[in-house]
Protein backbone atom coordinates (compact mmCIF):
# COMPACT_ATOMS: atom_id res chain seq x y z
CA UNK A 1 0.00 0.00 0.00
CA UNK A 2 1.78 3.16 -1.06
CA UNK A 3 1.88 5.72 1.65
CA UNK A 4 -0.79 8.53 0.56
CA UNK A 5 -3.44 5.31 0.54
CA UNK A 6 -2.24 4.38 3.79
CA UNK A 7 -2.70 8.22 4.96
CA UNK A 8 -6.27 8.68 3.85
CA UNK A 9 -7.13 5.33 5.07
CA UNK A 10 -6.06 6.57 8.74
CA UNK A 11 -7.39 9.43 8.22
CA UNK A 12 -10.81 7.85 7.61
CA UNK A 13 -10.18 5.71 11.08
CA UNK A 14 -9.40 8.63 13.03
CA UNK A 15 -12.67 9.57 12.29
CA UNK A 16 -14.68 7.08 13.74
CA UNK A 17 -14.34 3.87 11.34
CA UNK A 18 -11.82 2.31 13.14
CA UNK A 19 -11.55 1.71 16.92
CA UNK A 20 -8.80 2.53 18.93
CA UNK A 21 -9.48 2.36 22.93
CA UNK A 22 -7.47 2.67 26.11
CA UNK A 23 -7.18 -0.75 27.78
CA UNK A 24 -9.44 -1.32 31.17
CA UNK A 25 -5.74 -1.14 33.35
CA UNK A 26 -4.66 2.21 31.53
CA UNK A 27 -1.30 0.56 30.01
CA UNK A 28 -1.62 0.82 26.00
CA UNK A 29 -4.16 0.94 23.34
CA UNK A 30 -5.77 -1.61 21.64
CA UNK A 31 -6.48 -1.44 18.03
CA UNK A 32 -9.50 -3.27 16.47
CA UNK A 33 -10.01 -2.98 12.67
CA UNK A 34 -13.34 -4.12 11.17
CA UNK A 35 -12.83 -6.66 7.79
CA UNK A 36 -15.30 -4.11 6.02
CA UNK A 37 -13.16 -1.04 6.01
CA UNK A 38 -10.33 -2.97 3.85
CA UNK A 39 -11.70 -4.24 1.21
CA UNK A 40 -9.00 -4.98 -0.78
CA UNK A 41 -6.26 -4.14 0.97
CA UNK A 42 -3.19 -5.45 3.39
CA UNK A 43 -4.50 -5.66 6.30
CA UNK A 44 -1.25 -7.52 7.75
CA UNK A 45 0.59 -4.27 6.47
CA UNK A 46 -1.59 -1.87 7.29
CA UNK A 47 -1.77 -3.14 11.03
CA UNK A 48 1.90 -3.04 11.10
CA UNK A 49 2.12 0.80 10.23
CA UNK A 50 0.03 1.72 12.76
CA UNK A 51 2.36 -0.10 15.21
CA UNK A 52 4.75 1.92 13.88
CA UNK A 53 2.71 5.53 14.37
CA UNK A 54 2.17 3.86 18.16
CA UNK A 55 4.89 2.29 19.28
CA UNK A 56 4.94 0.29 22.08
CA UNK A 57 1.82 2.03 23.29
CA UNK A 58 -0.53 -0.87 21.49
CA UNK A 59 -0.41 -3.23 23.40
CA UNK A 60 -3.07 -5.61 21.25
CA UNK A 61 -4.06 -5.56 17.85
CA UNK A 62 -7.45 -7.35 16.32
CA UNK A 63 -8.70 -7.73 12.88
CA UNK A 64 -12.50 -8.42 13.26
Amino acid sequence: MEDNDFNSWLAGFWEGEGCISKRKNGTGYVVRISQSLCPGRNVEEMMKKIKNIFGGNITEMKYE
